[in-house]
């Protein structure tokens, strides 16, 4: 016959075992999202955008939608990079990023500053 505390012992390393294997197969998963605007607040569509894990290295692309909204699902808690930009065409465009950590659903909006190419 097993003592006790034996038994008790053995139970807590199975529910250990237990609760790293419920962990492992149910990982929690995070949406990043926001509107890229521009300095003034005007939101900025079609803005390609590059989101990328700091520790990982892992990039994530995406483009702001008709009314500058951005959304990044099923990310990872973790620190992230994130950079837009946006061509006009006529020789401007917009640029602009900023690094964060998240640990849940993270909302910010992406400011992105005009400039000038140099011909």
């Amino acid at each position: 016959m097993i003592p006790e505390y034996q038994l008790f012992i053995i139970l807590i390393i199975i529910l250990i075992v237990v609760w790293r294997l419920l962990l492992v197969l149910f990982k929690p998963a995070f949406k990043i999202s926001g509107v890229t605007k521009d300095t003034a607040g005007t939101p900025i569509p079609g803005a390609e955008l590059t989101l990328t894990n700091q520790d990982t290295g892992e990039a994530f692309s995406g483009t702001s939608g008709g009314d500058g909204v951005f959304s990044f699902p099923n990310m990872k808690a973790g620190s992230y990079d994130l950079e837009g930009q946006k061509d006009n065409g006529d020789g401007s465009h917009y640029a602009g990023g900023f690094g964060f950590s998240i640990a849940g659903d993270f909302t910010a909006d992406l400011t992105l500053e005009k400039a000038i190419a140099k011909r």
